[in-house]
């Protein structure tokens, strides 16, 4: 489905009727229907197929006569000005166009010329895998998601007013992320969509980050010390949240997954030369009769809302 943006144009101080006499006529002359053509334009941007491709349709009143369009001095149609429109496809997305509408009579002779400038809207294209450094916002006319987006525990705002996606995966942290040694996961952040449409397949997998593992029990003296016991594992980090909010017509299909992050495993009693690095063990002095640490218990999920039109209210879930 496309979108559409429609907007009016005003072009002030452009009021521009050929020659000084043309001005002296009466009010009822045919050839002064050129004031008809009036600055002020209804002007219709389109999304085409691809991202970045845009139709532009513009409208008039009703004119007598024949309407040249150029733009950027390349002449694009000349069309009866009864016909009161005119549609430029394939316009490139962020381009700054900028037309000239020329009014002609039967003889030829340009009864009034009016420059139009209209901005075609930018789109936004994510086609490679992409991981946040920082919280995010992508604001855009049309968002097109075609890759994997890891917001890590930063949070991600796209705002449009279309959303494409072409089985596109948002999720927080990749299933082997693990927080260091004893240590809380990250949590997840949040993925926030706001949009008037959308379609396509989107796939969200909140998750937080792993557990860190515990630290494994150095060995002692075999005979006089049964070795150090190890650590507890860390606690899986809480999962995202995800708030999807279209508002008019949605035709995409979105499949997610809240997943409780596992906590890190317990480390081993005297399971490790005391030649291993202190950030992965305990090293003596330890007490012999110390027992050894637990697993981490996993992380909470997170939080789902969706509004998904025509539905008129959120419908949440944890």
């Amino acid at each position: 489905m496309k979108f559409s943006s429609i907007f009016i144009i005003i072009v002030l101080s452009l009021v521009l009727f050929g020659c000084s006499d043309e001005l002296g006529k009466k009010a009822n002359d045919p050839e002064l229907r050129a004031q008809e053509l009036t600055p002020q334009f209804k002007v219709t941007t389109t999304g085409e197929g691809e991202p970045n491709r845009y139709s532009v349709l513009i409208e008039w009143p009703d004119a007598s006569g024949t309407v040249r369009i150029s733009e950027s001095s390349k002449i694009l149609a000349v069309v009866p000005g009864v016909d009161q429109k005119y549609l430029h496809a394939k316009v490139p997305g962020g381009h700054n166009a900028a037309y000239l509408f020329e009014q002609l009579s039967a003889d030829g002779r340009v009864l009034a010329s009016i420059p139009l400038y209209v901005a075609v809207p930018a789109d936004v294209v994510i086609s490679q895998d992409t991981t946040l450094k920082e919280a995010t916002t992508i604001e855009a006319e049309r968002v097109f998601l075609r890759s994997t987006i890891y917001t890590h525990d930063k949070s991600l705002y796209i705002t449009a007013k279309e959303i494409v996606s072409d089985n596109a995966l948002i999720r927080n942290f990749p299933v082997d992320a693990k927080a260091g040694r004893e240590k809380t996961g990250r949590a997840g952040g949040s993925i926030n969509i706001v949009a008037k449409r959308s379609r396509g397949n989107l796939r969200v997998y909140l998750n937080g980050e792993n557990g860190g593992d515990g630290k494994n029990g150095s060995i002692t003296v075999k005979g006089r010390h049964p070795g150090c016991p190890g650590s507890s594992g860390g606690q899986g980090g809480k999962a995202g949240s995800l708030n999807v909010d279209i508002s008019e017509d949605s035709e995409m299909s979105i499949a997610y997954e809240n997943i409780a992050a596992p906590g890190g495993v317990a480390g081993k009693k005297n399971s490790v030369p005391m030649t291993t690095p202190a950030e992965d063990a305990i090293h003596p002095p330890c007490h012999k009769e110390a027992v050894n640490g637990v697993d981490g218990v996993v992380g909470v999920k997170g939080k789902v809302c969706l509004k998904l039109a025509p539905s008129p209210k959120f419908i949440c879930s944890e």
